[in-house]
């Protein structure tokens, strides 16, 4: 990214929304931790497969579904 970095935007997405579950991708592993421990719900290194991608963003989904009573 030309302006900020991912962690950096990562920083501004929690201060909007600390509930938002982000899947954190990025080739550079150094961050991996740092992310991980602002609270991505997962980290992916590039390159991977689409179909991981897809199956980590359903569990994604999965775990963020809450049961709501009337």
């Amino acid at each position: 990214m030309p302006v900020k970095n991912g962690i950096d935007a990562l920083k501004e997405i929690l201060k909007i929304d600390n509930r938002v579950l982000v899947i954190f991708a990025s080739a550079d592993t150094s961050v991996k931790e740092e992310a991980l421990s602002l609270g991505v719900h997962s980290f992916k290194q590039k390159p991977f497969d689409i179909e991981y991608l897809i199956s980590n963003i359903k569990k994604a989904l999965e775990s963020s579904k809450t049961v709501v009573t009337p």
